[in-house]
């Protein structure tokens, strides 16, 4: 994994707890509201404020602070000042940076366009897009299962998830996430690209498994015209699963929807079709 590194300075005792985000997320997600973002980031650890467990997160003095790979884009690392029992001294340091888009590499680029998923069987299932997020890091991915779902299609750019290029070895991995809200009607529908297991029953990672590397493809010839699709594993409670399918899954409400029966078993083939 690569990360990008920052150095974060303080000539004084103060800790603090840093957070780097893109200023055009701060401001459509967070309203530009410092508090809102901290609260956000408060509630990823259930922490509260006044908690002795905040010790564990904190900082102090000069220190290196590492990201994954960032986005291209304007970005502000925030170093808010926070005491050892979680009590709040507001914003302690602040400072700006650019990443610049990189030129994609031959490696990126070997990914792009269209493809037919198979199945073990070697029987053709559906053809997927892939298209350029974020050059030699993201991809979108436009078809997975090609049907509708909820009325809603899979080549819609509001419903494409996104792929994950490893510039260390080449491959692409499927990602679980949470794509979009989409309104059909009166109602409100949540989609997650996701993955399922089993454990007694067929469970669905949904969205309480984010970000997780489901599934990795990797070329298998030497003209990079087809490619593996294998299973990746998640840990619960002590106990490892491997992932079995990737799909579409939409919460109506509160209410998860059901998983297509049509979605895949891993592994899977890639062949191209186009560049």
């Amino acid at each position: 994994m690569e990360y990008d590194n920052f150095i974060c300075e303080s000539d004084d005792d103060q800790t603090y707890v840093v957070l780097t985000i893109k200023d055009s997320d701060f401001e459509y997600y967070y309203k530009s509201d410092l508090r809102a973002l901290f609260e956000d980031y408060q509630s990823s650890f259930g922490f509260e404020e006044g908690s002795s467990k905040w010790k564990s997160v904190l900082s102090s003095g000069d220190i290196i602070w590492p990201e994954q790979r960032l986005r291209s884009g304007e970005w502000t690392v925030y170093m808010i000042g926070i005491d050892s029992d979680g009590e709040l001294s507001g914003l302690y340091q602040e400072f700006q940076f650019t990443v610049e888009q990189e030129t994609a590499t031959n490696e990126y680029n070997r990914w792009l366009g269209t493809w037919m998923v198979s199945d073990k069987n070697g029987d053709d299932l559906f053809e997927i897009q892939i298209i350029p997020s974020e050059n030699n890091m993201w991809y979108y991915m436009a078809g997975w299962e090609s049907a509708n779902i909820f009325g809603f299609d899979t080549y819609d750019p509001a419903l494409m998830p996104e792929l994950f290029f490893d510039k260390e070895t080449g491959n692409m991995f499927f990602i679980s996430q949470y794509v979009n809200t989409m309104v059909s009607g009166n109602e409100s529908v949540d989609f997650y690209f996701t993955g399922t297991f089993t454990y007694g029953n067929t469970y669905v990672l949904g969205d309480e498994v984010l970000n997780l590397r489901m599934a990795e493809s990797s070329f298998v010839n030497s003209i990079y015209s087809e490619a593996m699709i294998n299973a990746l594993q998640f840990v619960n409670s002590g106990m490892t699963f491997p992932i079995e399918s990737i799909c579409y899954m939409y919460y109506n409400g509160s209410q998860p929807s059901a998983i297509s029966m049509a979605v895949p078993t891993l592994p899977l083939t890639m062949t191209r079709v186009t560049e």
